[in-house]
């Protein structure tokens, strides 16, 4: 079936474009989820899946994912700067009350490692999906691909706050995201938003 991509060779150089980022990330993301991990106690399958297969089944939990993810691409896509902060304020406010009531005291670290799920998830997508619609790369018309659509939320969600970080501050994010790994992609956000 059409995956969006249009051949088996795009659709590997996206894996491979995704995954690479991650091997960069090691260094800096995946230091901070190692240490998130040990301080927890947290299990050595923890991942990126983890937190969506403790929530499956809560239709509240999963409707406000897609509405936040909503809010993120149409803060993405807006023409105009304050709508776009607007809109992102609003998907923030609804991420902090969705993790307030489904995370609880004693699952605390669950919000930090979501925002390092979306980061390393997010900017790995974003790198594929640039690849994909570039003309000298997999020249595919962005409105063929599937981006922003999938099962992982942390991925759909993750993505979708990159177009926004990019949408608000143009390429100042990547020096994060693809470097230093000094601030998550949430961070970077709410920085945003504060100013």
């Amino acid at each position: 079936s059409d995956n969006g991509l249009g051949s088996l060779e795009k659709l590997m150089t996206v894996v491979v474009i995704h995954e690479g980022t991650h091997v960069a990330q090691i260094p800096t993301y995946g230091k901070r989820i190692g240490a998130l991990s040990e301080a927890n106690k947290l299990p050595e399958d923890f991942n990126d899946d983890s937190i969506q297969k403790r929530v499956e089944g809560n239709a509240e939990f999963a409707a406000s994912v897609e509405r936040e993810t909503e809010l993120l691409f149409a803060a993405a896509d807006a023409k105009d700067v304050a709508k776009a902060k607007r809109l992102a304020r609003e998907a923030r406010a609804l991420m902090r009350a969705r993790q307030q009531r489904w995370y609880p005291a004693a699952e605390s670290y669950l919000a930090p490692a979501e925002d390092i799920w979306l980061t390393m998830e997010g900017s790995a997508q974003w790198a594929a999906y640039r690849w994909v619609i570039d003309p000298n790369g997999g020249a595919v018309p962005a409105e063929r691909t599937q981006f922003r659509s999938g099962r992982w939320w942390s991925q759909v969600q993750g993505f979708a706050l990159f177009l926004a970080l990019d949408r608000l501050t143009g390429d100042g994010w990547k020096r994060h995201a693809f470097g230093d790994g000094a601030k998550t992609g949430i961070e970077m956000l709410d920085r945003t938003l504060a100013s």
